[in-house]
């Protein structure tokens, strides 16, 4: 019996574990849609995409993608 109980104590912990690495990539991947949408936005305003880069903690070469990306699309 004790073996059991240890068994799904340790399956529980893994899937509690589990389920945290799983929020945790959820919301990093929320946070960099939510900065790509930003760069977006400030690209169609006008700002440079180094200042882009720099305030909102992107790759400048991401930014610059999302620059000819938007270019491309007007066309």
């Amino acid at each position: 019996m004790d073996l059991i109980r240890e068994l799904t104590i340790k399956y529980d912990s893994g899937k509690e574990a589990g389920i945290a690495i799983g929020q945790e990539q959820g919301r990093q991947e929320g946070a960099e849609q939510k900065a790509i949408e930003d760069a977006k936005s400030l690209l169609i305003e006008g700002d440079s995409p180094e200042k882009i880069a720099r305030c909102i903690k992107l790759p400048i070469e991401k930014v610059l993608e999302l620059k000819s990306q938007l270019e491309a699309e007007k066309k």
